[in-house]
């Protein structure tokens, strides 16, 4: 028998339950963090280490400190950037405290791979170049950064590769150019502009650009004809649809919706709207009329839901809803 052939064959009574490895075999056979971290620390050597870190970054979370190097740890950083929350800090004593610091060959390392690795650095760590490179890998970063490194650079960076960076932006380097790159990026990040800056054409060109927004719409401007289309456009739904739902019904497990819970509270009241809905769902009514129970559970419980405008979400109070479908 080949190699080949002897590899394929224990895999295949691995599958079928005829062989039970040993955490070495196993995690030599299936070099993951969750197989490193059953093998005892003095069984593991330094190959083992390199062969599984380069395949998942996290298994360094159960290596042997023994046996970690920088070249296991920048190994381990390059795969996945959040290992950087596993690799040994230096202590550093700076007179007046004593404070940690990571290898900056390995800090780059890890926010090349994902930038939020920055999470896991202290100030010492970082650097005005470090902090670019990890806005620019994911603007998302941002929310990680020390103050003292947030200049106009680094935030046209961070919300051009991610608009919704805008979140973490200081309110007074918020401008309108600024907005409309971060729009331009991703149309969702107007919940994070300063209404100051949210002018009716700025919310009608985001509405055209993507319906979901509506969620977010003032109340003047979340008209009963904005919400037909947002149901039109197949964005309304009752309750939260898990990403595979979501996937099957609009082609992206990561679409951006309208729940039931955000339309105002007119609209919820609105006859058409309620049918429209309802035409949507295979047992039509059932979603809303199961939606208006759990509302009054909540009450009865004394937890008050809220939209993402911040209003209390209400019950039908106006007439039965069942009325209202029928």
């Amino acid at each position: 028998m080949t190699l080949e052939q002897i590899c394929i064959m224990t895999k295949l009574e691995e599958k079928l339950g005829l062989v039970d490895l040993a955490p070495v075999d196993r995690v030599l056979n299936h070099p993951t963090a969750e197989n490193l971290s059953e093998v005892p620390k003095f069984k593991q050597t330094y190959e083992m280490l390199i062969l599984v870190c380069s395949q998942d970054g996290r298994a360094l979370r159960y290596a042997s400190k023994k046996l970690i190097t920088k070249e296991l740890c920048l190994i381990a950083v390059s795969q996945n950037g959040l290992a950087l929350d596993y690799v040994p800090r230096e202590k550093v004593d700076n007179g007046r405290s004593i404070r940690e610091r990571i290898d900056r060959d390995i800090v780059i390392a890890a926010v090349q791979q994902d930038g939020l690795a920055l999470r896991a650095c202290s100030s010492l760590s970082i650097d005005k170049d470090i902090v670019l490179i990890a806005v620019k890998q994911n603007g998302l970063a941002l929310e990680y950064v020390p103050a003292k490194y947030v200049d106009d650079n680094v935030v046209l960076s961070a919300v051009s590769q991610n608009g919704l960076a805008l979140e973490y932006v200081p309110v007074e380097r918020i401008n309108k150019e600024l907005v409309s790159i971060a729009l331009d990026n991703n149309v969702m990040a107007i919940r994070y502009v300063p209404k100051k800056l949210l002018t009716y054409d700025v919310w009608i060109a985001a509405f055209e650009k993507e319906s979901a927004v509506f969620s977010y719409m003032p109340l003047k401007y979340a008209t009963k004809t904005r919400c037909m289309k947002v149901i039109k456009d197949g964005k309304c739904f009752v309750s939260q649809p898990n990403p595979r739902q979501l996937k099957a019904m609009l082609g992206n497990e990561n679409s951006n919706i309208v729940l039931f819970d955000d339309l105002p509270e007119k609209l919820k009241n609105d006859k058409d709207v309620l049918q429209a809905i309802s035409s949507l769902y295979k047992y039509g009514s059932v979603p809303l009329l199961n939606w208006n129970e759990r509302i009054m559970s909540s009450y009865e419980n004394c937890l008050y839901r809220h939209d993402k405008r911040g209003n209390t979400i209400n019950l039908f109070l106006m007439k039965p809803l069942s009325s209202l479908i029928q």
